[in-house]
């Protein structure tokens, strides 16, 4: 296990003991950086406590819960964010919008499934893909201002942190870091 933490962007940028390059880097709007050889070991460093998670069994899957859980936490202020952002322009007036657009808007990402076919509202709607098929019998609504967030795996999960302004995740290849492109 081999992780870094540069804290500020003007640090020269960390290596591996034998003072190669880390494969991966994920990258915060301030600059500062977590670097490993692992997309787990990102995920380690970014969700308290996942690295004491119990083995996964047949049935549970701790690592996505715990994937589930701290997305749910950063989607619910985003979509706050966006709430109160089109508020303070005027473009949110609670009184207009239907009860089914609030229950959508403000309910948890990844509590009850929200059943519809069609998203038709100008605001975006902050989504989990775990929620809808193919991981459950619902049906994905569609919709152009639907935001999609994907905690599946470690590499979708980092790539839903980055629809949020999280961090952007760069991975070394051929020796040089590429920002990939989005895989959700």
């Amino acid at each position: 296990m081999a992780f870094a933490i540069s804290p500020s962007p003007d640090d020269e940028l960390p290596t591996r003991e034998d003072g190669a390059p880390f494969p991966y880097a994920f990258v915060v709007p301030s600059g500062a950086a977590l670097f490993a050889d692992t997309v787990t070991e990102l995920v380690e460093q970014i969700i308290v406590g996942y690295v004491e998670l119990p083995e996964m069994d047949a049935e549970d899957d701790p690592y996505l819960e715990a994937r589930l859980d701290h997305l749910a936490v950063l989607a619910a202020k985003a979509q706050a964010t966006v709430v109160a952002t089109l508020e303070e322009e005027g473009q949110f007036v609670v009184e207009d919008l239907s009860e089914d657009t609030l229950t959508a808007l403000f309910t948890r990402k990844d509590g009850p499934v929200l059943e519809f076919d069609e998203w038709r509202e100008e605001i975006p709607l902050i989504l989990f893909t775990t929620n809808y098929a193919p991981f459950s019998e619902f049906e994905r609504p569609v919709g152009e201002n639907i935001i999609w967030l994907n905690a599946y795996t470690e590499r979708t999960y980092l790539d839903s942190l980055e629809k949020l302004g999280v961090g952007e995740l760069h991975v070394r290849a051929d020796d040089e870091i590429v920002v990939e492109a989005d895989s959700v």
